[in-house]
């Protein structure tokens, strides 16, 4: 077992309680810590995504304690309760998995007296991870656990931002501090300490007058850049706020225009690409679209539409030009004899969704081409491969097996700027972040998921009919 630092707060001296814990200030550690320290008892650690299942497995399994330790999303949880204990419940899958009604299940079969018993004999703490994201009907689940397993719950009220659900809301962190009342705060900003302690100093400095809705004082040491672009996105002028090594993200300001997005990574697309949501509703909407029992031309037109939302110069290609006129307007791929071509006639006799794969990447592969969109294209082409000669019809249940796989996996390295939103990045770190027209970022919890993601440097990139608005206190843009 690795030896750990000294623990800024040991997690099992709290037996029902909350810790404040600001992004990047070593809440991960005190976790993986806590473990470490008591290896011998045996911990439930719950969150609310895959991916922070992952990062708290891979900091569990460096320390070397990973068999103290369970690790699961609170819907998970739910669900395997859902599952072990139907009876009484009405629980039925046969219609796909409803997340909310197996949290409602749990919550009623957390009364019963043996789960009660199954689940002491089975754990000795409970862990909960980013507790600003619980709903009421999670927050009432870990409060039942909490009356019979001791239970702490680790939060930043500076980090809720997941409110999607009307019918079951974030509870706010007065509310979870009311159960669990405030047992430490973590107060050293290790995310910066050997990348940029200034920086790190700078977004602790922010979080008091954020968090009462006041504005914040921008350094003058150039800890924070201030970029007024001289012309439009459009005319390129996010170019020259774009500079230094290591990973960038670029984040456009509110989370509820998604479709800004793509539009803004097509402006740069050599140079940068989308992170794309987890859910991928765009490629289902695609599968579901050439999956209705539609011609195979009409198939191959579809892709075709589908790869100009994924990449830049696609219609500029001759053969694409030519392929997609003769399938509007006589109905068949004509008699040109090219690769594309050749597959287009392969793919209308077969109907084979890995000869429509082949078909797709041929048509990204032209000169000139630029991807802007690899995780929603790649995500097609794994679903199709997977399917492989299997008919297009059955696109749909394989789709959402290559995204339930996708979800499990962590992202892939890249030199390339990630593009997206403060929804799609938080937890995740880079080297720089851009943040573009902060005048319209919705609230002081998605200004401070922005501008925490950033390891060494932060970009604040004004367009020209714009200014640094509500959150921001400056001297004028440099």
């Amino acid at each position: 077992m690795t030896e750990t630092p000294p623990l800024e707060i040991d997690l099992t001296s709290i037996d029902r309680g909350s810790v404040t814990a600001p992004a990047g200030f070593g809440k991960t550690q005190v976790i993986a810590g806590t473990i470490a320290k008591h290896h011998k008892q045996r911990f439930l650690i719950l969150t609310h995504t895959n991916a922070g299942v992952r990062a708290l497995h891979d900091r569990i399994t460096r320390i070397g304690t990973q068999r103290a330790a369970r690790i699961d999303t609170i819907s998970g949880i739910a669900l395997r309760l859902a599952r072990a204990f139907p009876t009484g419940i009405g629980w039925n899958e046969e219609e796909g998995i409803d997340h909310h009604a197996a949290k409602v299940a749990a919550h009623t079969i957390l009364h019963r007296p043996t789960v009660r018993r199954a689940l002491l004999n089975s754990y000795d703490r409970i862990i909960i991870d980013e507790y600003q994201d619980c709903s009421v009907i999670q927050h009432e689940i870990i409060s039942h656990l909490a009356n019979f397993i001791p239970t702490v719950v680790l939060g930043d009220p500076l980090q809720a931002i997941f409110d999607f659900d009307p019918l079951d809301p974030l509870i706010s962190w007065s509310q979870a501090q009311s159960v669990f009342p405030a047992a430490g705060t973590l107060t050293t900003p290790h995310r910066w300490a050997s990348t940029n302690p200034p920086l790190g100093q700078w977004l602790k400095s922010i979080r008091e007058p954020l968090g009462a809705g006041r504005p914040v004082p921008l350094p003058h040491n150039g800890i924070v850049n201030v970029y007024r672009m001289p012309r439009s996105i459009n005319e390129g002028g996010l170019n020259g706020a774009l500079r230094g090594s290591g990973s960038s993200a670029i984040l456009i300001p509110d989370s509820q225009k998604a479709h800004e997005i793509p539009w803004v990574a097509k402006k740069l697309a050599r140079t940068s690409s989308v992170h794309e949501a987890v859910d991928h509703p765009e490629l289902l909407t695609f599968v579901d679209k050439i999956a209705d029992g539609r011609s195979p031309e009409a198939v191959l037109l579809a892709a075709i539409d589908f790869t100009t939302k994924t990449t830049t110069g696609i219609n500029a290609q001759s053969p694409v030009k030519t392929l997609t006129k003769n399938l509007k307007t006589n109905g068949h791929p004509g008699r040109n004899k090219n690769d594309l071509n050749r597959l287009a006639h392969q793919f209308i006799a077969t109907q084979s969704a890995n000869t429509l794969a082949i078909f797709i990447s041929t048509v990204i592969s032209g000169r000139g081409c630029a991807t802007y969109r690899p995780g929603l294209l790649y995500a097609l082409l794994s679903t199709l491969r997977a399917l492989g000669t299997g008919p297009i019809i059955d696109l749909p249940d394989a789709a959402r097996r290559t995204i339930e796989a996708r979800r499990r996996m962590a992202p892939s390295p890249t030199t390339r700027s990630n593009i997206g939103s403060t929804l799609r990045m938080k937890g995740l770190e880079y080297d720089s972040v851009t943040l573009i027209d902060p005048a319209r970022v919705p609230s002081a919890q998605h200004l401070y998921v922005a501008l925490s993601r950033a390891r060494r440097r932060i970009t604040l990139v004004i367009p020209p009919d714009s200014h640094l608005g509500q959150w921001f206190v400056s001297n004028s843009p440099r």
